[in-house]
């Protein structure tokens, strides 16, 4: 049995002491334990030089850095900043508020939204994005509506709807426009295998699905039905209680634009506590490739100005 290496702060501490440490884990997981050259055809090994975050190959003489085009990329903030905010993270399950990490780290309060912004992104591209259900496997699917939701658009009304697929542990969301069936179908088929045992409420937008191979069960919430031969949508339910929590959580005024990355990170959080995995661990098991241009306006660096230091 493998056993699970602890989060609390004196064994990250002891983990990771410095910028350097965290430098060495992003390499090794990048490049490979040995830490070669990923241009060498036969991986050659890169060598440290005089730069904090810079490995040279002396085979291809090229400069390579390990957190090249990742979250961390283009910042001046140490590294170690950047892994103690993974640790944050993962362990405060109502996540954090810009204030609350922009005193914890010392720097601006624009400086701690665009980091934010930056790991949440980061947590999107870690997202299980296999399809659920099977032959015989319960799959829960529901809509719901999230108020106080600002608006990007000054001519819509605050709130958003989420779509939401549950099964065996994990959720797969998905902010959506509206409630049809053109919109939510095309989601069902691309996330959910058919000759699932589907379960959804009576609303008639799910009604096409017996006919696309899933074995269907409408729950009628208004005549009371709540559950049918065993079957019902606690889990879905549950789930949206925990989002809906973890929104009103630091008196958040969330925008439209930026809620997907707000439930990328909730989500995987509450994917990886349910199955009982260490939700830092998998923070720092992979370092996805991220477009910046998908910042919302105003999370995007100008300048590198964000990345300085607050005296």
């Amino acid at each position: 049995m493998t056993i699970r290496r602890s989060t609390s702060f004196y064994d990250f501490l002891e983990r990771f002491p410095n910028d350097a440490a965290c430098q060495q884990h992003v390499a090794a997981m990048r490049f490979g334990s040995m830490i070669e050259c990923p241009h060498c055809c036969n991986g050659h090994r890169l060598h440290k030089t005089r730069k904090p975050r810079e490995l040279y190959c002396p085979r291809c003489q090229v400069y390579i850095s390990p957190t090249s085009g990742t979250f961390a990329s283009h910042s001046k903030i140490p590294l170690w900043n950047w892994f103690y905010l993974l640790l944050l993270v993962a362990n405060r399950s109502t996540g954090l508020s810009v204030d609350y990490l922009a005193r914890q780290l010392g720097i601006s309060r624009l400086a701690s939204y665009r980091m934010l912004c930056l790991t949440r992104l980061h947590i999107s591209k870690l997202e299980d994005r296999r399809p659920m259900g099977g032959l015989g496997v319960v799959v829960e699917i529901d809509e719901t509506w999230l108020p106080n939701i600002l608006p990007s658009d000054v001519n819509k009304g605050s709130g958003a709807i989420v779509f939401g697929i549950a099964s065996r542990g994990r959720v797969i969301n998905k902010v959506i426009p509206d409630r049809r069936a053109e919109t939510m179908i095309p989601l069902i088929q691309e996330n959910v295998l058919p000759t699932s045992i589907v379960v959804t409420d009576a609303h008639r937008s799910y009604n096409p699905l017996r006919s696309l191979g899933y074995r269907h069960i409408a729950l009628n919430h208004k005549r009371g039905e709540w559950a049918r031969d065993g079957l019902s949508m606690a889990h879905i339910e549950s789930y949206w209680t925990s989002l809906k929590h973890f929104l009103r959580s630091h008196n958040r005024n969330v925008k439209h634009e930026i809620l997907p990355l707000y439930l990328a990170e909730h989500t995987f959080r509450y994917n990886l506590h349910r199955q009982g995995e260490n939700v830092f661990e998998a923070l720092i098991a992979k370092f996805p490739t991220i477009d910046h241009s998908q910042l919302p306006m105003g999370a995007a660096p100008r300048n590198d100005r964000w990345s300085r230091r607050c005296g």
